[in-house]
This record gives C-alpha cells, sequence and structure tokens, in this order.
C-alpha cells in the first residue's frame, strides 16, 4: 500500500498543523518494512505540482488535507495565490493509467467533492460539516491504523467515522464513503498481514478409511523476502513412540512466497481441530510468529482467499467437511510424509 499525503494551508490565518499529522503517522507505520507500506509526505505542494506527484508515486491511496467548503478545497499555486481544487478540476488530474483506489478528502465539507469524483476512483471519503485539525487528524490515523493492521476498508473506515463523530460532536459531521460499482469494501484489504491458512489436499472434503483428512498448511500475506516456516503445534498428543518431537510435531518449509503466500510441499492428516504455530524467517533475520488452528486456518481460506469460493456460498461437502474437524476438537494428529 502506498499513500501519497499532499496538503496546502493556503490560509496561513487558519494553520492546518501539518507536522503533527506527518509525526503521528510516522510513528503509526515505523515499525512496517518498506516493501509493507509506503507513505510519501508532500506537506506544502503547489496546486500545479499535483498532477505531476500523482502520476510519478501511484499511490494506492491520495490523501489531501486542506481546508475546504461545498465548492471544493483550497490549495496555493508558486505564485503564493489562493485557489479553489474543484472536483472537476481532480477528476482531472486522477482521469491517467495509474488512478488512486482511494481519494481520502481530509478537509471541512467535503463530501461533495467526494461524490462527484465517484465516477474516476473505485473509493472516495470526504466529511459532510465543518471539522477540527484534530478531528480530522485522529480520523485519519485510525483509519491508516487499521488498514496497516490488515483491516478491510468498511472497517477502517467506520472506525475513522466514529472518531470524528465523537470528536465534532458539536457541529454533527461525519464521513461519508462513495464506492463505485462492484467495489466492495468489506472484503477488500490493502495490506495483508502473515496468517495461518489450510486446505484439503487436492480439495478432498471426505476422509480416509480410518477417518482422517489430509491438508496442506501455508502462510498467507509474507514479507518478500520470506525463507523459512516452521509450522508446529503444542499438543503433546501427536508425539508417537518410534520417532522425535521434530518430526512429530514440526515441518518446515523452505521456499519463497508466491503472490505473498507459501505451502507446505508435505500433508498432514488429522481427524480433529488442534492449535497451529507458524515461524516465518526472513532473509534479513526478521521473525514473525503467528498462532491459530487447523479449523480458523480451513476457515480463512475457503471464506476469503480460495479463488473458487471466495464470495460464493460454501459447498455442502465442505462445509460438512469443517463442521466434522469443529465437533471433534482435540488431538488425533498424524504425520503425513515427511
Amino acid at each position: 500500500m502506498k499513500v501519497l499525503y499532499v496538503a496546502c494551508n493556503a490560509d496561513i490565518s487558519k494553520p492546518l498543523l501539518l507536522e503533527r499529522d506527518i509525526n503521528e503517522i510516522q510513528r503509526r507505520v515505523g515499525h512496517l518494512t518498506q516493501d509493507e507500506v509506503e507513505f510519501i509526505f508532500l506537506p506544502h505542494i503547489y496546486l500545479e505540482d499535483l498532477p505531476s506527484a500523482i502520476s510519478k508515486y501511484r499511490p494506492t491511496i491520495l490523501h489531501i488535507a486542506a481546508h475546504g467548503d461545498e465548492t471544493g478545497v483550497s490549495f496555493a499555486n508558486s505564485a503564493q495565490r489562493e485557489v479553489l481544487l474543484t472536483s472537476e478540476h481532480l477528476k482531472a488530474f486522477l482521469d491517467n493509467e495509474h488512478p488512486p483506489y482511494i481519494v481520502y478528502i481530509s478537509a471541512c465539507n467535503s463530501s461533495e467533492l467526494a461524490k462527484d469524483i465517484g465516477d474516476t476512483v473505485p473509493i472516495s471519503i470526504g466529511t459532510s460539516a465543518p471539522i477540527t485539525n484534530r478531528a480530522a487528524r485522529s480520523a485519519a490515523i485510525n483509519f491508516y491504523d487499521r488498514l496497516i493492521n490488515g483491516g478491510s476498508i468498511q472497517n477502517a473506515f467506520r472506525v475513522g467515522k466514529a472518531i470524528l463523530e465523537a470528536e465534532s460532536e458539536p457541529t454533527k459531521a461525519t464521513s461519508l464513503m462513495y464506492c463505485r460499482e462492484g467495489v466492495d469494501p468489506l472484503s477488500t484489504r490493502l495490506v495483508q498481514i502473515p496468517e495461518i491458512v489450510a486446505r484439503f489436499s487436492e480439495e478432498k472434503y471426505k476422509p480416509n478409511k480410518n477417518g482422517f483428512y489430509n491438508f496442506d498448511l501455508g502462510v498467507v500475506g509474507c514479507p518478500k523476502t520470506l525463507i523459512q516456516v516452521v509450522f508446529f503445534t503444542d499438543d503433546q498428543s501427536f508425539i508417537t513412540e518410534n520417532s522425535d518431537d521434530e518430526a512429530d510435531l514440526c515441518l518446515v518449509v523452505r521456499d519463497t512466497p508466491v503472490r505473498q503466500t507459501i505451502w507446505s510441499n508435505n500433508n498432514w492428516s488429522s481427524y480433529a481441530d488442534f492449535r497451529l504455530y507458524a515461524s516465518c524467517v526472513t532473509a534479513d533475520g526478521k521473525i514473525i510468529s503467528i498462532s491459530s488452528s487447523l479449523y480458523d486456518g480451513l476457515d480463512l481460506w475457503y471464506r476469503r482467499f480460495n479463488p473458487a469460493s471466495r464470495g460464493n456460498p460454501l459447498t455442502t461437502p465442505l462445509e460438512l467437511a469443517l463442521k466434522k474437524l469443529k465437533e471433534c476438537d482435540g488431538a488425533g494428529f498424524e504425520i503425513g510424509s515427511i
């Protein structure tokens, strides 16, 4: 996710406190790698430089912080003269081969502007009334914080909206989001955090003659520098007499992720749900620890990530297999071919 934060305080008698906004956002995202999230700050940009900045950086989110009213937002030009950025101007600036996915307008009375550009970008966000610097900053920071931590756009918007409304009680200001037809903010995530997933091997949803299901383990949202994943469980009932703890409890995967996803090369077998953990190691020495369960990993994959089932009801055989695993909550684990 790349965020281009542009701002202009054309009216110096009404300070925007831009440095405070930028410092707080940087503090929130400082622990993330450059590959995951990138913020580009242009806090004093002139209006005539905005089109080239959008084309140059190709942001996922264009964040505009400025003073505004129902007709547009105020910018300054290179002659230090205050000029109005209208919806027609902004649509012309955004009309290129790589428009932002979201335009977030942090300005007073910016909902009409956000609505007017709704045919140019998938999602636009604005406010319905005058807002304070504090309310605008708090709403934006919480919006980005939720996105950065893997939340959906809808979830991030709801959090930011709630903060804005709480901070703007006298004016009754609120945030409004406009989505182009076919865009689903509830299922769209711009940052994918590492999570354990599982899938039935060869998409076979029926157990074998011994009542065991075969499944593969994976991690989605992997960093590009990932080099190794160790899957393991802490349930000691999986330990067999003629083997060692490592062979019974662990599965090591040494590979590179494809589209932020990595899968085990060997399958495991189980008739019941059980606890799962993954320790991910990157080439630069970063270690990421994740916890889940077999059922949650399967449910996550088939409901959110699997291309065949995403957005569609789960098939009956798949639902029955998930139900049976969940009902048999506990150990009962067999190592497949390792």
